[in-house]
């Protein structure tokens, strides 16, 4: 029996939709189970902020991706996936990266 490896896919709901995409369809194809909010989280009784932390702990693989904007909740399932000692991947998309906000700036310094 194959486990297939749970990959936690996070960034601002703002940005990178088709970079999400292009990730998502990558992980599958490669076997892996990719978890994203708006493509699994679905109509849930929970809020919304319970809704991403309950699935954090579920991933085997926190996946950030980051561009001009940090989210509350990206910097939260990050936060989160780190105090859970999750193993954390994080790519920085970085043309116009001169128009970054400062909180991602600081974030990611």
């Amino acid at each position: 029996m194959s486990v297939r490896l749970r990959v936690f896919i996070s960034s601002s709901m703002e940005e990178l939709k088709a970079d999400r995409a292009t990730v998502r369809a990558t992980l599958e194809k490669a076997g892996c189970e990719p978890w994203s909010f708006e493509n699994d989280a679905g109509a849930r009784s929970t809020s919304v902020q319970k809704t991403y932390l309950d699935e954090v702990p579920n991933a085997d693989l926190y996946l950030g991706l980051f561009y001009r904007k940090l989210g509350v909740a990206t910097a939260e399932e990050f936060e989160f996936a780190r105090s859970l000692g999750k193993p954390l991947l994080v790519f920085e998309r970085r043309d116009d990266a001169g128009q970054r906000s400062t909180a991602l700036e600081s974030f990611l310094a």
